[in-house]
């Protein structure tokens, strides 16, 4: 190889070096940048015992996501009237088990509170156990009047323009047990995303994964992690593909919720997420304050 050629090759090489590096900074430094968030919101995660209450509110805009067991329907209806939420604009009833919808009938027959419409997934009758608890919940819906809305993926519900719902979840029908029935539902407040997932299992979560349209509409700000923590949600690709800011937990304080929820605990970790359980933190609220995501627990774990 001749000089010429040689000092050709090398400047080529040090052209490639240069475009290398200059994409890499180009491509960390706008991974670095924080969001910067505008729209005005409140997030608030009940501290009850394992079970899932969550009210989200934008400007004159209520939705509740789930209402405990049947024993914390007095401190959930409490709360709301204590923060003078009398009106509801969407109720969603994730899927029919006792730490979901125990509480909701408790709501909708409250005279003080109004409901205008439920979302919750259309399950076939023969999956879903009889029981006092579904009973007096198909009761109540009946009693109060409230209208019901299609819960299948790719419903979007536009809220007084304060929030746009986005049906993920259910996508499959041949599901064992009523955890794969769950709602897995969007939430957009301007600038500002949830993702409320019930207790969607992993299939579910491929499925997801696996259709374009709904992928794309994962990646959120904040998530409600699945299941309480559990490893029958929350894969990694899912957690992923998500890739929350903040992570929250519904959980009871015992050993056994600890060596449960550590694997999906350590998942959200490595992925750079801030997590917040009810079980060290109580009462979760979480704001935007001067362009980023604030959170206030009830309480601080020592």
């Amino acid at each position: 190889m001749n000089k010429q050629t040689t000092k050709r090759v090398i400047t080529l090489l040090l052209v490639a070096v240069i475009s290398i590096g200059i994409w890499f900074f180009e491509q960390k430094s706008t991974t670095d940048v924080p969001k910067v968030f505008s729209s005005e919101f409140t997030l608030t995660v009940l501290g009850l015992d394992k079970a899932d209450c969550i009210i989200l509110q934008r400007g004159n805009t209520v939705v509740l996501i789930d209402g405990g067991e049947s024993s914390d329907a007095g401190d959930v209806v409490g709360f709301l009237l204590a923060q003078k939420i009398t009106h509801i604009d969407v109720m969603i009833a994730t899927h029919p088990h006792s730490d979901h919808i125990g509480g909701l009938d408790d709501i909708l027959n409250e005279e003080s509170i109004a409901v205008d419409a439920l979302l919750t997934p259309d399950i076939p009758e023969d999956e879903i156990a009889d029981s006092v608890l579904v009973r007096n919940f198909n009761q109540a819906v009946i009693d109060s009047g409230v209208q019901k809305l299609s819960c299948e993926p790719g419903d979007v519900y536009d809220i007084n323009g304060d929030i746009k719902l986005t049906v993920l979840g259910p996508i499959g029908k041949d599901h064992s047990d009523l955890n794969g029935w769950s709602a897995v539902v969007r939430a957009d407040c301007g600038d500002v995303s949830v993702l409320f997932t019930g207790d969607t299992i992993v299939a579910e979560e491929e499925r997801m994964l696996q259709n374009p349209q709904i992928a794309a509409l994962l990646d959120c700000d904040i998530l409600k992690v699945a299941h309480h923590a559990s490893t029958t949600s929350s894969s990694m690709n899912f957690l992923k593909a998500v890739s929350a800011e903040i992570a929250l937990i519904t959980a009871r304080a015992d050993a056994d919720d600890e060596y449960l929820m550590e694997t999906v605990i350590g998942r959200l970790t490595e992925l750079g997420s801030k997590i917040y359980d009810t079980r060290h933190n109580g009462r979760i609220t979480c704001t935007q304050n001067d362009g980023h995501l604030d959170v206030n627990t009830q309480k601080t774990e020592k």
